[in-house]
């Protein structure tokens, strides 16, 4: 599969409000440093790319081996493109192993890719029979079905409670029933989960299939996935430069409500550092884009893209007085 035909198949969400927002880091005077940190298959990379120069530089990193393979194949021809293999919760550790940095702009797409989403081999989706996978860099650690195996009854209500955000009895009865059988293809999983689920009752969610939040919640749970965007918040934040800016797309509630807390903090300042004298100067962030949802075109277009939610904010030196 090309670079160019793989982008048909993936259609990056918001990527006229990604670029607007990222695109005026570019505009500097010395050489400047943008990071796609979830290339999937390229389609926020390319339009980030559009906005540099020829001495500018895009680092994109994924930690799927087959997004890293279509990578390296774009980047035999685009010199400014760096690929590095990794999870984004290290981004801190990947970038200075190659003393790269400070960031001018920073892009993080939370959302599984259409490619991931659509091999059936990767045990993704409920609507595909494969191997209970899961794991966004397959060539490492347990599948879904390895962790079921050995997982309690409570590790595993636990997880759909708090990942999947089912009820508590309901992830009790979905436990109890994955405990009592093996579990190897995607269409055993929701074949067995389904009939335990009831539809849910509000109308913005009457097509959700039943099987959904079992099958977020484990591949969430499997790939450390809000460990990992909070340690990207963290170390984000820190390697960009002044009036840098970071760019998040999340795509459920547990998710975006970490990146708005997270940048409400920064946007606010520590309210315990508030309290101590200090002198000197401190960084803080103003908001860019506080919330942008998809248009109802693209969301038409792209059904994928309905939960999108994109937040942006930029990071600015202010002078701390004791």
């Amino acid at each position: 599969m090309s670079p160019s035909s793989s982008a048909s198949e993936h259609r990056p969400v918001l990527l006229e409000e990604v670029v607007g927002a990222l695109s005026p880091c570019a505009r500097r005077e010395d050489a400047c440093l943008f990071v796609d940190a979830t290339y999937g298959r390229g389609g926020h990379a390319r339009g980030l790319l559009s906005c540099l120069g020829p001495f500018d530089r895009l680092i994109v990193m994924d930690r799927d081996p087959d997004a890293i393979a279509h990578a390296q194949r774009w980047a035999g021809s685009e010199p400014r493109v760096l690929v590095l293999k990794g999870r984004f919760g290290d981004i801190r550790e990947l970038m200075r192993a190659r003393a790269l940095g400070p960031v001018d702009a920073l892009l993080v797409d939370l959302g599984v890719s259409s490619p991931q989403l659509d091999d059936a081999a990767r045990g993704f989706s409920f609507r595909r029979a494969g191997p209970l996978d899961m794991r966004m860099d397959n060539s490492e650690g347990q599948t879904c079905a390895e962790w079921l195996a050995s997982a309690n009854h409570d590790e595993v209500r636990d997880v759909l409670v708090s990942l999947g955000e089912l009820a508590r009895p309901s992830a009790t009865r979905v436990a109890q029933a994955i405990a009592s059988k093996p579990l190897e293809t995607t269409d055993e999983l929701a074949s067995l989960v389904r009939p335990l689920l009831a539809k849910p009752k509000r109308p913005s969610q009457a097509r959700r299939d039943a099987a959904t939040g079992v099958f977020q919640a484990l591949r969430m749970h499997l790939n450390e996935e809000l460990e990992q965007l909070k340690s990207l918040l963290d170390q984000g934040f820190e390697l960009l430069r002044e009036e840098g800016r970071m760019a998040v797309i999340s795509f459920h509630s547990l998710e975006d409500r970490m990146v708005k807390q997270r940048f409400r903090r920064l946007v606010m300042g520590d309210p315990q550092l508030a309290r101590l004298p200090r002198r000197g100067s401190d960084s803080r962030a103003i908001s860019i884009i506080r919330l942008a949802v998809p248009a109802t075109e693209e969301m038409e277009s792209n059904p994928r893209s309905r939960s999108a939610r994109l937040r942006v904010i930029e990071k600015r030196r202010v002078d701390v007085a004791a």
